[in-house]
């Protein structure tokens, strides 16, 4: 059997069944019937007689298996599109300009290592030789299909009509059609079964290897250095296509529970550190489990709330709200009341809808609740930092500057000073301030403030971004006709909203928010120049 033909055939069946691009073998006549070990040792002799021309051009047998496999890639990503032009007349040809065009590339040449620079480990993903044998199997795959279906099968390939087929086999037209359904529908688990996907063992290890790191490191990022930050977002990122790779059906009841409850965890973790997106796309990707752990459990609940802290960092808070009602009328049926961090996380959707008098009534009542027991100190302090907030929203600056200042100083005594979680409320209380028009007090807060979090957590980090931002507006409350203090404001705001719309885009609430003050700078410019009254402060 004539290499090319096959080679369509194996192409077509990648294709979905039918490579309806190679026009130039619909006239062939239906071939006999060939068994699945000739197709397979015919299929390997094409592939060795392509390797064979691609080394000609004194390229290693590695490069030039390399460029045959990249090769027929290409050629089965053509046969699955549907424009007319994308057809491969000659596929002998074709193949051998591809094949050989990738190894004259010096982008793809591989570089010479020296023995001694080797890693003890092979790279992650698979090499040439596994591409080889995966392209193989798609081959080996046709000899479990019954001959009189094969047959059918391979006259389809080649574009044979289903009346020539039947007049072939000497059955109807109907028939032939029927056979070919079937035969779909028999290649298609196990040509699924051959895609490699993650085994559910190494995807438990590596969620619970990332989570075991970051517990080794204090388990708070914002404490981490730059780089160590840069590890935890490539493995995160990692282990989400993992998730995404493994159904959530081939893991064992004790097995999703480990990932829901790390995952959980990890994703608490990324909303700290504010980067709310990656700890949303992760805990979506380990959702599908809860599908499977029937039985209410502190994991799943923890999975959802984080997911719903995500989505309520990323201002999307009426679908946190949602969320979070539902995951605390679960939590009140199955424990006999809601989590705390359920109820300060729905009162602080709630504030940040404008809802206040239902989110202060349930700010009270939570911090009543948690005042009363001594293990939840920290999230007591959590809560009244929330509270502080909706205090500043409601015009009481002064008693929200004096909440802010009671947690300070008990984050103080049981943290440390330069503790992340006192950091925070330090920011809080001055950006309050300059909300409410008192630049020269938050001044006097911030800009010392800055210095501590650039040393603590990096210039870079969104924290300090926040702060910079913010003394640089209340430096401009304080001497609003300095033109040069309202340049460098400016100048300032660029570069912080350049560094977060490429971190998180233009539509993340700290990128909003920084657009908006360049608006109000912006304003400000234009009233000195006029020597109009300055613009009011932009509202929330």
């Amino acid at each position: 059997m004539d290499w090319e033909p096959l080679l369509a055939a194996v192409i077509g069946a990648v294709a979905g069944g039918v490579d309806r691009r190679l026009q130039d073998r619909a006239q062939r006549e239906v071939p006999p019937s060939v068994e699945g070990p000739e197709i397979l040792s015919e299929f390997s002799e094409a592939c060795e007689s392509l390797v064979r021309y691609v080394q000609s051009g004194r390229v290693s047998r590695a490069e030039a298996e390399d460029a045959v496999a990249h090769a027929l890639l290409r050629a089965c990503e053509k046969a699955n599109r549907e424009d007319p032009g994308a057809q491969i007349r000659n596929p002998r040809a074709w193949l051998r300009v591809v094949a050989s065009n990738r190894v004259r590339d010096p982008r793809h040449r591989r570089p010479e290592t020296p023995v001694d620079r080797l890693p003890d480990v092979a790279a992650p993903g698979l090499g040439h030789g596994e591409l080889v044998v995966e392209a193989l199997d798609v081959a080996a795959v046709l000899q479990q299909l019954p001959p009189h279906l094969r047959q059918v099968l391979i006259g389809r390939m080649y574009h044979v009509s289903y009346d020539e087929i039947a007049e072939s086999l000497d059955i109807e037209p109907r028939l032939a059609r029927n056979r070919m359904r079937l035969a779909r529908h028999r290649l298609r688990g196990p040509l699924a079964a051959r895609v490699r996907r993650p085994d559910t063992a190494s995807v438990v290890e590596q969620v619970a290897s990332l989570a075991g790191h970051l517990s080794a490191h204090g388990g708070d990022l914002r404490t981490m250095g730059h780089e160590e930050r840069r590890e935890i977002g490539a493995r995160t990122t990692e282990l989400r296509k993992l998730l995404l790779g493994c159904r959530a059906g081939r893991f064992d009841t004790e097995e999703s529970k480990i990932v829901v409850g790390k995952v959980a965890v990890l994703a608490e973790t990324l909303v700290a550190d504010r980067d709310e997106r990656a700890a949303r796309d992760l805990a979506r990707a380990a959702a599908p489990h809860l599908r499977f752990l029937r039985s209410p459990s502190t994991e799943t609940f923890r999975i959802r709330r984080a997911l719903a802290e995500a989505w309520s960092e990323l201002g999307e808070h009426q679908r946190a709200e949602k969320l979070l009602r539902a995951l605390s009328l679960d939590e009140q049926n199955h424990f006999g009341a809601a989590d705390p961090r359920t109820e300060l996380l729905l009162h602080w959707a709630l504030m940040s809808q404008g809802q206040f008098v239902e989110a202060e009534a349930g700010f009270a009542a939570l911090t009543s609740r948690l005042g009363a027991l001594p293990d939840r100190k920290q999230l007591l302090l959590h809560a009244l930092c929330r509270q502080a907030w909706l205090l500043g929203r409601l015009g009481r600056t002064e008693e929200s500057v004096r909440t802010y200042t009671r947690v300070i100083s008990s984050r103080t005594l049981a943290l440390d000073t330069y503790h992340p979680d006192t950091l925070d409320a330090g920011h809080s209380r001055g950006k309050g301030l300059v909300l409410d028009g008192q630049g020269e007090r938050a001044f006097v807060l911030l800009d010392p403030l800055l210095d501590v979090r650039a040393r603590v957590q990096g210039d870079r980090h969104p924290d300090s971004l926040e702060t910079a931002k913010y003394r640089h507006i209340a430096r401009v409350q304080t001497e609003p006709r300095d033109d040069r203090a309202v340049s460098e404001a400016f100048g300032g705001l660029e570069e912080i909203l350049d560094v977060q719309t490429r971190r998180h885009g233009g539509r993340h609430p700290a990128s909003r928010d920084t657009d908006r003050w360049l608006t109000w700078l912006q304003d400000v410019r234009g009233a000195n120049r006029s020597r109009d009254p300055l613009p009011p402060i932009p509202s929330l």
